[in-house]
Protein backbone atom coordinates (compact mmCIF):
# COMPACT_ATOMS: atom_id res chain seq x y z
CA UNK A 1 0.00 0.00 0.00
CA UNK A 2 2.81 2.19 0.60
CA UNK A 3 4.13 1.87 -2.73
CA UNK A 4 0.47 2.36 -4.37
CA UNK A 5 0.10 5.62 -2.00
CA UNK A 6 3.73 7.09 -3.29
CA UNK A 7 3.34 6.53 -7.02
CA UNK A 8 -0.01 7.87 -6.82
CA UNK A 9 0.50 11.21 -4.76
CA UNK A 10 3.54 11.70 -7.26
CA UNK A 11 1.38 10.90 -10.48
CA UNK A 12 3.28 8.18 -11.99
CA UNK A 13 2.96 7.69 -15.41
CA UNK A 14 2.14 4.42 -16.43
CA UNK A 15 3.69 5.04 -20.16
CA UNK A 16 6.34 7.57 -19.53
CA UNK A 17 7.98 8.12 -15.88
CA UNK A 18 8.77 4.14 -16.25
CA UNK A 19 9.73 2.07 -13.12
CA UNK A 20 9.08 3.70 -9.82
CA UNK A 21 9.10 0.54 -7.06
CA UNK A 22 11.49 -2.74 -6.84
CA UNK A 23 9.99 -5.51 -4.33
CA UNK A 24 12.67 -7.89 -3.93
CA UNK A 25 11.85 -11.43 -2.39
CA UNK A 26 14.16 -14.15 -1.24
CA UNK A 27 12.12 -16.99 -2.93
CA UNK A 28 9.39 -17.67 -5.95
CA UNK A 29 6.75 -18.35 -4.15
CA UNK A 30 6.86 -15.64 -2.14
CA UNK A 31 7.48 -13.08 -4.58
CA UNK A 32 4.44 -15.00 -6.35
CA UNK A 33 2.06 -14.16 -3.20
CA UNK A 34 3.12 -10.56 -3.01
CA UNK A 35 2.68 -10.17 -6.74
CA UNK A 36 -1.18 -11.31 -6.15
CA UNK A 37 -1.62 -9.27 -3.36
CA UNK A 38 -0.62 -5.82 -5.29
CA UNK A 39 -2.70 -6.84 -7.84
CA UNK A 40 -5.42 -6.92 -5.13
CA UNK A 41 -5.23 -3.98 -3.69
CA UNK A 42 -4.05 -2.16 -6.61
CA UNK A 43 -7.07 -3.08 -8.96
CA UNK A 44 -7.98 0.34 -9.71
CA UNK A 45 -5.32 1.83 -9.93
CA UNK A 46 -3.52 2.64 -13.27
CA UNK A 47 -0.36 1.62 -12.33
CA UNK A 48 1.39 -1.50 -13.86
CA UNK A 49 3.28 -3.92 -12.07
CA UNK A 50 5.18 -7.18 -13.31
CA UNK A 51 6.51 -10.43 -11.98
CA UNK A 52 10.15 -11.51 -13.14
CA UNK A 53 10.89 -14.14 -10.96
CA UNK A 54 13.34 -17.57 -12.48
CA UNK A 55 11.71 -20.65 -14.16
CA UNK A 56 9.29 -18.74 -16.51
CA UNK A 57 9.95 -17.15 -19.76
CA UNK A 58 12.49 -14.62 -20.01
CA UNK A 59 11.63 -13.00 -23.46
CA UNK A 60 8.11 -12.87 -23.13
CA UNK A 61 9.01 -10.28 -19.41
CA UNK A 62 11.54 -8.72 -21.52
CA UNK A 63 9.08 -7.45 -24.30
CA UNK A 64 6.75 -5.98 -21.57
CA UNK A 65 9.42 -4.91 -18.93
CA UNK A 66 9.70 -1.41 -20.44
CA UNK A 67 6.25 -0.23 -19.42
CA UNK A 68 6.42 -1.52 -15.97
CA UNK A 69 5.65 0.53 -12.37
CA UNK A 70 6.26 -1.84 -9.86
CA UNK A 71 8.23 -4.85 -10.20
CA UNK A 72 7.79 -7.68 -7.71
CA UNK A 73 11.12 -10.13 -8.39
CA UNK A 74 13.38 -12.27 -6.68
CA UNK A 75 17.38 -11.24 -7.03
CA UNK A 76 18.84 -13.41 -9.90
CA UNK A 77 16.06 -13.02 -12.07
CA UNK A 78 15.84 -8.81 -11.80
CA UNK A 79 20.21 -9.11 -11.84
CA UNK A 80 19.64 -10.72 -15.30
CA UNK A 81 17.37 -8.56 -16.51
CA UNK A 82 19.58 -5.17 -15.66
CA UNK A 83 22.55 -7.24 -17.46
CA UNK A 84 20.66 -8.19 -20.65
CA UNK A 85 17.63 -6.61 -21.60
CA UNK A 86 18.58 -2.66 -22.23
CA UNK A 87 15.23 -1.34 -22.10
CA UNK A 88 14.77 -1.98 -18.46
CA UNK A 89 15.66 0.59 -16.25
CA UNK A 90 15.64 1.54 -12.81
CA UNK A 91 16.69 5.58 -13.07
CA UNK A 92 13.74 6.77 -12.22
CA UNK A 93 13.72 4.54 -8.93
CA UNK A 94 11.24 5.88 -5.46
CA UNK A 95 11.40 3.08 -3.87
CA UNK A 96 13.08 -0.16 -2.96
CA UNK A 97 11.36 -2.90 -0.84
CA UNK A 98 13.56 -5.38 0.49
CA UNK A 99 10.93 -8.70 2.31
CA UNK A 100 13.05 -11.16 4.36
CA UNK A 101 15.44 -8.43 4.76
CA UNK A 102 18.04 -10.11 6.82
CA UNK A 103 17.70 -13.28 4.74
CA UNK A 104 18.49 -11.51 1.34
CA UNK A 105 21.14 -9.47 2.77
CA UNK A 106 23.24 -12.29 3.75
CA UNK A 107 25.94 -13.89 2.42
CA UNK A 108 23.74 -16.27 -0.07
CA UNK A 109 22.67 -13.29 -1.87
CA UNK A 110 25.02 -10.63 -1.50
CA UNK A 111 26.57 -10.78 -4.71
CA UNK A 112 23.54 -10.24 -6.75
CA UNK A 113 22.80 -7.30 -4.36
CA UNK A 114 25.90 -5.66 -4.41
CA UNK A 115 25.63 -5.73 -7.96
CA UNK A 116 21.59 -4.56 -8.37
CA UNK A 117 22.37 -1.75 -5.37
CA UNK A 118 25.25 -0.61 -8.04
CA UNK A 119 22.38 -0.16 -10.56
CA UNK A 120 19.85 1.84 -8.47
CA UNK A 121 20.14 5.87 -7.75
CA UNK A 122 20.59 6.41 -4.00
CA UNK A 123 18.08 8.77 -4.10
CA UNK A 124 15.31 6.95 -2.97
CA UNK A 125 13.11 5.66 -0.11
CA UNK A 126 14.18 1.42 1.09
CA UNK A 127 11.93 -0.03 3.09
CA UNK A 128 12.89 -3.47 5.19
CA UNK A 129 10.77 -6.12 6.29
CA UNK A 130 11.00 -9.34 8.19
CA UNK A 131 10.81 -10.85 11.22
CA UNK A 132 14.06 -11.01 12.57
CA UNK A 133 15.45 -7.46 11.10
CA UNK A 134 19.11 -6.46 10.63
CA UNK A 135 21.06 -4.39 12.49
CA UNK A 136 24.42 -4.84 10.81
CA UNK A 137 26.07 -1.69 10.13
CA UNK A 138 27.64 -2.99 6.85
CA UNK A 139 24.18 -4.06 5.51
CA UNK A 140 23.04 -0.29 6.43
CA UNK A 141 25.73 1.05 4.43
CA UNK A 142 25.44 -0.74 1.51
CA UNK A 143 21.74 0.22 1.08
CA UNK A 144 22.68 4.19 1.58
CA UNK A 145 20.32 4.56 4.44
CA UNK A 146 20.56 7.67 6.49
CA UNK A 147 19.18 7.85 9.71
CA UNK A 148 17.10 4.75 9.42
CA UNK A 149 14.17 4.35 11.38
CA UNK A 150 13.09 0.94 13.26
CA UNK A 151 9.57 0.10 13.44
CA UNK A 152 8.08 -2.69 15.06
CA UNK A 153 4.89 -4.65 15.01
CA UNK A 154 5.80 -5.84 18.54
CA UNK A 155 8.55 -4.39 19.91
CA UNK A 156 7.24 -4.51 23.19
CA UNK A 157 6.63 -8.12 23.59
CA UNK A 158 8.91 -10.42 25.93
CA UNK A 159 9.67 -12.79 23.55
CA UNK A 160 9.84 -13.81 19.84
CA UNK A 161 7.25 -16.81 19.93
CA UNK A 162 3.96 -16.42 21.28
CA UNK A 163 3.27 -18.10 24.90
CA UNK A 164 0.93 -20.25 23.02
CA UNK A 165 3.33 -22.21 21.07
CA UNK A 166 3.51 -25.69 21.91
CA UNK A 167 6.78 -27.63 21.15
CA UNK A 168 6.70 -31.64 20.67
CA UNK A 169 8.72 -34.02 19.26
CA UNK A 170 6.71 -37.04 17.39
CA UNK A 171 7.90 -40.44 15.70
CA UNK A 172 7.41 -39.81 12.12
CA UNK A 173 7.91 -43.55 11.13
CA UNK A 174 4.53 -44.10 12.74
CA UNK A 175 2.79 -43.06 10.24
CA UNK A 176 4.96 -43.87 6.99
CA UNK A 177 2.14 -46.79 5.77
CA UNK A 178 -0.77 -45.11 6.61
CA UNK A 179 -3.38 -44.26 4.69
CA UNK A 180 -4.49 -40.61 6.11
CA UNK A 181 -7.77 -39.85 3.64
CA UNK A 182 -6.66 -36.31 2.98
CA UNK A 183 -4.47 -34.33 -0.08
CA UNK A 184 -0.70 -34.76 0.35
CA UNK A 185 1.34 -31.98 -1.17
CA UNK A 186 5.65 -31.24 -1.92
CA UNK A 187 6.89 -28.61 -2.22
CA UNK A 188 11.23 -28.06 -2.87
CA UNK A 189 13.12 -25.76 -4.52
CA UNK A 190 14.49 -28.36 -7.61
CA UNK A 191 11.07 -28.96 -8.36
CA UNK A 192 9.57 -27.13 -12.13
CA UNK A 193 8.77 -23.57 -11.33
CA UNK A 194 5.26 -24.40 -12.83
CA UNK A 195 4.75 -27.05 -10.81
CA UNK A 196 5.98 -25.24 -7.37
CA UNK A 197 3.53 -22.26 -8.26
CA UNK A 198 0.48 -25.29 -8.79
CA UNK A 199 1.15 -26.99 -5.72
CA UNK A 200 1.48 -23.10 -3.75
CA UNK A 201 -2.08 -21.92 -5.10
CA UNK A 202 -3.83 -25.82 -4.56
CA UNK A 203 -2.80 -25.47 -0.78
CA UNK A 204 -3.52 -22.25 -0.56
CA UNK A 205 -7.53 -22.53 -2.00
CA UNK A 206 -7.73 -26.00 0.07
CA UNK A 207 -10.49 -25.09 3.06
CA UNK A 208 -9.94 -28.70 4.46
CA UNK A 209 -8.31 -31.86 4.63
CA UNK A 210 -4.62 -30.81 3.14
CA UNK A 211 -1.20 -31.44 4.44
CA UNK A 212 2.41 -30.08 2.31
CA UNK A 213 5.84 -31.52 3.08
CA UNK A 214 8.11 -29.13 2.33
CA UNK A 215 11.96 -27.75 2.24
CA UNK A 216 13.01 -24.70 3.82
CA UNK A 217 11.87 -23.10 0.43
CA UNK A 218 8.75 -22.40 2.25
CA UNK A 219 9.75 -21.55 5.64
CA UNK A 220 10.02 -17.42 4.88
CA UNK A 221 6.92 -15.36 4.71
CA UNK A 222 4.71 -17.60 2.66
CA UNK A 223 0.64 -16.47 4.34
CA UNK A 224 -1.12 -20.01 4.68
CA UNK A 225 -4.47 -18.30 6.48
CA UNK A 226 -5.90 -21.74 7.47
CA UNK A 227 -2.79 -23.65 8.28
CA UNK A 228 -3.80 -25.26 11.96
CA UNK A 229 -0.46 -27.56 12.70
CA UNK A 230 3.29 -26.91 11.57
CA UNK A 231 5.65 -29.38 12.09
CA UNK A 232 9.59 -29.42 11.93
CA UNK A 233 10.70 -32.51 11.20
CA UNK A 234 14.20 -30.98 11.87
CA UNK A 235 15.70 -28.61 14.02
CA UNK A 236 16.78 -25.20 11.97
CA UNK A 237 20.00 -24.28 11.16
CA UNK A 238 19.59 -21.29 12.91
CA UNK A 239 17.27 -19.42 15.41
CA UNK A 240 16.14 -16.73 12.61
CA UNK A 241 15.07 -19.23 10.92
CA UNK A 242 13.03 -21.14 13.62
CA UNK A 243 11.31 -17.75 14.18
CA UNK A 244 10.17 -17.49 10.70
Amino acid sequence: MQVLECLWRQRWSRTVDGVGALIISPTRELAFQTFQVLNKIGAHHQLSAALLIGGTDVEFESKRIGSVNIVVCTPGRLLQHMDENSTFSCEQLQILVIDEADRILDLGFSRQMNAILENLPRNRQTLLFSATQTKNVKDLVRLALQDPLYISAHENAPQATPESLLQARFLTEAFCHLRPGLSLMGLWGTMNQMKRLEVFKKFNNKTFGAAMIATDVASRGLDFARVDLVLQLDCPVDVDDYIH
